[in-house]
């Protein structure tokens, strides 16, 4: 697992997003160690979590004006998100955590809040080209808890209506530390329940990928064996003929990983849309039938791997990983 790419997850919003990584009470980071922990034993692939939330900002521009800046979305990225932006070019999921300071001010016009969630969740959609796992926001003993339960219903509205905005973590029932922030107990609950809700979005989805069979390693080549849809699709365009697939740096959504010489780099690779078939070509003398091999397979989005080199059915695909793995034997000649 190592030698693979992590898959890295922004976490954006405010503080229960922020607490994930300096909780409140022991100042630790028990929330995104359990979220870690999660998806790594879920997705069996390494994970870099970055910290992008920042405490005590609500989405709305004039409820709070000197802290609220990731509101001006209806035109433009606000001043927060257009330097989480520039600081986080890249993500392949993100994880929004918000809504409890809005909740706060007793004026608080709900359809505001749902137009300028819901932009946002769409500049998030066109600048990533990723999933967003909205957490659910959390109770306030001192506010008015109708308006958080109305926000909680916002939430799950835009889950239900945007394809690429999943359900995260329910974060009302959770151990308190004060007036709305969890405790280490509530944090890590919160970061387990969201590793699992990424997990349940990326791995519990019907396929819509190409799956592979078996794979077999002869010589100095490995081959992958694909079912799956007769219709197939590379960089956004039908494929009816066998073709070479030239990934941008070495890139691939096919892996290969010895555990003698690490991750092994093709000389060449090819695609018959017609037997299913996928072949990397080695340098001769790479693959050893000695060797212990572990060969990977990624559908969808993953870290670097860019989506216009994946083989697809002609959907395109809308989850951002699925890893599946496979123990090769070298065949002798």
């Amino acid at each position: 697992m190592d030698d693979l790419k992590p898959i890295k997850i922004v976490v954006m919003g405010q503080s229960l997003g922020h607490g994930l990584f300096v909780s409140f009470e022991a100042r630790s980071s028990v929330g995104r160690d359990a979220l870690k922990r999660e998806f790594q034993q879920g997705a069996q692939v390494p994970v870099e979590i970055e910290n992008a939330a920042v405490s005590g900002t609500p989405l709305l521009l004039k409820y709070r004006r000197r802290r609220s800046w990731w509101n001006e979305t209806a035109i433009k990225p606000g001043r927060l998100l257009a330097s989480v932006l520039e600081a986080s070019p890249e993500a392949d999921i993100v994880l929004w955590s918000q809504g409890e300071t809005d909740a706060e001010h007793p004026d608080l016009d709900l359809a505001d809040y749902e137009a300028s969630l819901r932009n946002l969740f769409l500049l998030l959609r066109e600048k990533y080209g990723c999933l967003v796992v909205c957490n659910f926001i959390g109770r306030r003993l001192d506010g008015n808890d109708e308006t958080t339960q109305q926000i909680n219903q916002i939430q799950r509205k835009l889950a239900d209506e945007l394809a690429f905005v999943v359900e995260g973590a329910e974060q009302y029932h959770v151990s308190l530390f004060d007036n709305i922030h969890p405790n280490d107990a509530g944090f890590a609950k919160i970061g387990a329940l969201s590793g699992q809700a990424i997990i349940a979005a990326c791995l519990g989805h019907e396929n819509v990928y190409p799956t592979v069979t078996k794979v077999i390693a002869k010589e100095n080549i490995v081959a992958f064996y694909l079912d799956g849809p007769s219709d197939w699709a590379m960089n956004g365009q039908k494929i009816t003929a066998a073709c070479q697939i030239i990934p941008e740096d070495g890139e691939s959504q096919f892996t290969v990983i010895s555990d003698r010489a690490g991750t092994l780099t093709p000389i060449a690779m090819f695609f018959d849309p017609k037997t299913k078939e996928v072949f990397l070509v080695f340098e001769d003398g790479v693959l050893q039938p000695s060797d212990a091999l572990m060969a990977y397979v990624a559908y969808g989005s993953c870290a670097a791997l860019k989506q216009e080199y994946l083989i697809t059915d002609c959907s395109a695909p809308n989850r951002p990983i699925r890893r599946c793995a496979f123990q090769v034997t070298v065949q002798s000649r």
